[in-house]
């Protein structure tokens, strides 16, 4: 909101930083764990008298310098341009809140620098002692360095006391703080191996070749006893409620965590290749593969705990679309336009709305979304959406999708970004008329309702008749699945007035009839096509759940005093296929057992319904006359929902 939006549509500004930022990671921690393989490779040939390992080390010194020191400090450079583009107001409150933090790892890197240089140039004329010391300074500061980012990257996902305290220390020494820094270290000790052979089996020395490359896979696998406990520790150093909505409703998770797991498989069975097999082709292509493998390795976990703080930057401080928590309350009550600093709108009249939907949407959307771009794509995550869906959709956003931030704003401005996607993104009309079903219209065959009539001073009886519910909902689309069959419920009572008045349940029987033209509900639904595989029973058509059908008696409930009619699977459709009628009519009458008689009539509507308007959300339109679930919305909640 502070600062100028960077539109990048197609590719996305997340995307761009990860190309940047898992090179380096990659580069960075191999750039660690190679500086323990400096040192230690150094001694190993002191110690065995091998002038070989000297003549290997320094030829793996001149591409480790290239590779560290020159692509890892442009690619440094490069994450600090791209995160200062994509996320200016993360990385404001970063370089604020440790500067100090950020200043001491820069003194760490340049003695890394140093050190390196020294180390390179003055490799055969420093003596052993001199060489070594230099050797663990390298190493020594390329550690702090990783020591200092990590206190700080892992803020990000844990800042811990720091939200209430602000303080230096409680940000960096953060839940996470000490696993993240054990399980990086086993992974650059890793890399470095992992670099050791690539660089191992160019050898042309085949003893040499052969000593190195066992000694290279022993950097390979030894740190995966590390990693894993390591890894463990970090996971459970998260918060609960951040590791369940990350691990467990997170659909982007489990894709990046297989992709881990694979590849801590495929390093550790291509260390065994590299140890094991003789043949100098097969050495080369188990080394090259490890290439893409650790950096996707490395790249799985990256993603992983970027997923992780979703839908923040900074846990429970600053959302992914760099809204602050704190803002969120006033926002909502005052606008998002009438506060950002750089906006082309700041009221929304129905002549802009359009515009102001824009504005609205790269304050919101464009942190995480392309359209039509290379990843998170928003137009089919919204194509089946229409206008009222997708507010209500955005109205849902951060509840129902706890790993998105929620809409900030107005519901001026929500209609406003429901406004702009369906029209400019969607290219679509926005359709705005009420659910309007066939039948309503004059002419259809729906009949006038007549009251049975009453005398309040002659008749004897009062019969009383109810639907249970309200409002029954059916669920239409049997053929995919069923939350809902045809099952409206009646119940009634037959008073006989008097001081006092008496309900009677006994000689009596109460029956129902469904009103002419609405008693063949299986002519226009499928239930009973289905009935079997969805509720486990074979029924008769037009026979309910629970066996009762358009007409017949009701039951009695002895300890309620009451007669019920369970289950009555009457339909909003009528037996025309033409007509609508979400109220049907039904005649209840109660009667004498024994010599039939009458003694009171009434009407009573069962309300049913299939509107469920899931086509909102999910397209394919309604199924029929204006209602219900058509297969292709059906066919899209189960690719959804399911």
């Amino acid at each position: 909101m502070n600062y100028p939006i960077w539109e990048t549509l197609r590719i996305g500004g997340p995307t761009l930083i990860a190309l940047i930022a898992v090179f380096h990671v990659f580069v960075a921690h191999m750039a660690v764990g190679g500086g323990l393989f400096l040192w230690l490779t150094d001694i190993k040939g002191y110690r065995e008298q091998n002038p070989e390992i000297h003549g290997y080390l320094k030829k793996y010194l001149r591409f480790f310098l290239l590779l560290t020191m020159v692509f890892g400090a442009v690619t440094g450079v490069g994450i600090w341009f791209i995160i200062a583009l994509v996320s200016p107001e993360a990385t404001a409150i970063l370089i604020h809140n440790f500067v100090f933090g950020w200043a001491t790892e820069w003194v760490f890197f340049l003695g890394e620098i140093v050190a390196l240089l020294i180390y390179y140039y003055f490799f055969d004329t420093m003596s052993r002692k001199i060489r070594l010391r230099i050797s663990f300074l390298y190493f020594l500061f390329a550690w702090l360095s990783l020591f200092a980012i990590t206190g700080i990257v892992d803020f990000m996902l844990t800042p811990g006391l720091w939200l209430q305290s602000r303080d230096f220390w409680d940000g960096f020494f953060n839940p996470t703080f000490w696993p993240s820094l054990f399980f990086r270290s086993f992974m650059a000790f890793t890399l470095a191996g992992l670099f050791g052979c690539l660089t191992t089996v160019f050898l042309e020395d085949r003893n040499l070749r052969k000593t190195l490359l066992r000694y290279c896979t022993k950097w390979l696998l030894f740190p995966l006893i590390g990693i894993v406990p390591s890894a463990f520790w970090y996971m459970r150093a998260v918060p609960p409620g951040i590791r369940e909505e990350a691990f467990q409703m997170n659909r982007a998770m489990p894709a990046f965590l297989d992709t881990l797991l694979a590849m801590t498989l495929v390093l550790f069975l291509l260390g065994i290749v590299l140890s094991v097999m003789k043949a100098r082709f097969l050495q080369k292509a188990a080394a090259f593969l490890l290439v893409p493998a650790g950096l996707f390795w490395i790249g799985s976990f990256e993603y992983s705990r970027e997923n992780a703080r979703r839908p923040f930057l900074i846990v429970d401080y600053l959302y992914s679309n760099s809204i602050r928590v704190s803002e969120v309350e006033k926002l909502n009550r005052e606008g998002i336009l009438t506060h950002a600093r750089w906006t082309a709108v700041r009221e929304i009249s129905k002549e802009n709305r359009v515009s102001a939907g824009h504005e609205i949407f790269r304050l919101e959307c464009l942190s995480c979304h392309t359209i039509r771009g290379v990843r998170n794509d928003i137009v089919p995550l919204v194509e089946n959406y229409t206008y009222r869906g997708l507010i209500a959709q955005i109205t849902g956003q951060g509840k129902v999708l706890p790993y998105m931030p929620p809409f900030v704003g107005t519901q001026e401005e929500k209609e406003a970004l429901a406004a702009y996607i369906t029209t400019d993104i969607l290219g679509r009309k926005i359709e705005e008329k009420p659910f309007q079903p066939v039948g309503r219209e004059p002419g259809h065959d729906i009949p006038s309702v007549k009251i049975p009539p009453f005398d309040p001073e002659k008749d004897e009886y009062v019969l009383l008749a109810w639907n249970d519910l309200g409002m029954h909902c059916v669920s239409d689309c049997d053929e995919f699945f069923s939350f809902l069959p045809p099952a409206n419920t009646l119940e009634a009572q037959l008073i006989k007035r008097g001081a006092p008045p008496e309900i009677l349940t006994r000689g009596i029987e109460i029956t129902y009839e469904v009103e002419e033209g609405q008693r063949d509900p299986s002519s226009q639904v499928r239930f009973w096509d289905f009935s079997e595989p969805l509720y486990g029973t074979r029924l008769e058509k037009n026979r309910g759940l629970a066996g009762m059908g358009l007409s017949g008696a009701f039951n009695l409930l002895k300890d309620q005093n009451v007669f019920q009619a369970k289950w009555i699977p009457v339909v909003p459709y009528r037996d025309n296929g033409k007509t609508f009628n979400p109220y049907p009519i039904f005649t209840v009458t109660a009667r004498e057992k024994d010599t039939g008689k009458i003694l009171q009539t009434t009407r009573v509507t069962a309300p049913v319904s299939t509107e469920t308007g899931c086509y909102r959300c999910h397209g394919g339109g309604p199924r029929k006359l204006g209602s219900g679930i058509s297969a292709k919305t059906a066919e899209n909640i189960l690719a959804t929902h399911d």
